[in-house]
This record gives C-alpha cells, structure tokens and sequence, in this order.
C-alpha cells in the first residue's frame, strides 16, 4: 500500500512538472483573399503537417482558424492576439500566397491552387519578440513526383522543421 502511495506521488509530480515545462504553441495559417476556392484545403494539409510534427516534438499545439487576410500578415503582431487568449507561450504564423486562379492537373485529375510565395515567422506571445522568421525559395523544396498536396505536406514539414530549430535555439538561455 505505501508503495503505491509513493508511485502514485512520483507519477503526479512528474505529469505535473512536465505540463508547467511544455512549451505551448498556437499554428495559425494566413492566406490572401485571391485565392481560389481549393487553396483553403491546401493550407490544411500544410497546417496538418505542422500541427503533426510539433505534437511529436512534444509541444502542446492549438491552431486558429484559417484567415483570409494575408494583407495583414506584415504587422509584427499578428496572431498574438489570438495566441495569448488561448494561453500559448508562441504563435507560429505562416503565410501563403497563392495565384488567384484554379490549376488542374490533367494526369492526376487534382485541381490544385499554385503557391507563390510561402512565409513563416515564430513569435514570444508575452514579449512579442520575434524568434524566427523565414522567406521560403519554393525552388528548395524538394519534389519527387508531381502531387500538389504531397509537394504542400513536404513545406509544412520544412516550416515545422525550421520553426522547431528556432524555438530549440531560443530555449537554450530561457527558464521557465
């Protein structure tokens, strides 16, 4: 029985100490209004691929909804708003900009929104202080095969990747 009263203890305290440490992280993607219709499923897939690799990097992720005023994306603020009423210590803001009108590809029968430009930043909600940021050269992604969305999967694993490697290196001096 004390045994497992001190089990019991060890196992709160460590679940406990591990929730006040995790760091906790709002995803919220921007796209412009131009857009076409079929871009919107595009950014899910993106924000999929990086509300995913944040979860397995043990981060605590919440996301927004998906905004339609890219215009807006330039404010140093933006999202933070959002992110501090839903308690996150971080806003990952990404940004994409996509051609105002609808693809197909014949082969594939996808239709498809061509991305133009993609951009994310990573933000301190209780500081506003920039942590990352980063103009993605769309060229860098690599491409295997022509599938739009899996093409869209592997950026959100890049910004996912890049993003982490910011947060990681702006950890290292920070206590909690």
């Amino acid at each position: 029985m004390y045994l497992r009263r001190m089990l019991l203890t060890f196992l709160l305290t460590a679940v406990v100490t591990a929730v006040a440490v995790a760091q906790t992280i709002t995803i919220t993607v921007v796209q412009d209004t131009t857009a076409p219709e079929v871009a919107l499923s595009m950014s899910r897939v993106l924000e999929d691929e990086i509300l995913g690799s944040y979860f397995e990097n043990g981060k605590i992720v919440t996301n927004t909804d998906i905004a339609f005023d890219g215009h807006n994306y330039t404010e140093k603020n933006y999202g933070v708003k959002k992110a501090a009423h839903g308690l996150s210590d971080y806003v990952l803001v990404v940004y994409m900009h996509y051609g105002p009108g609808e693809k197909k590809h014949e082969k594939l029968n996808v239709k498809y929104a061509e991305l133009k430009k993609a951009s994310w930043r990573l933000v301190h909600v209780k500081s506003i202080k920039t942590i990352g940021e980063q103009d993605l050269d769309l060229s860098a992604v690599p491409i295997r095969e022509f599938d739009p969305y899996m093409q869209i999967r592997m950026l959100g694993a890049v910004i996912a990747q890049n993003s982490l490697t910011a947060l990681r290196e702006a950890g290292k001096g920070e206590t909690h």
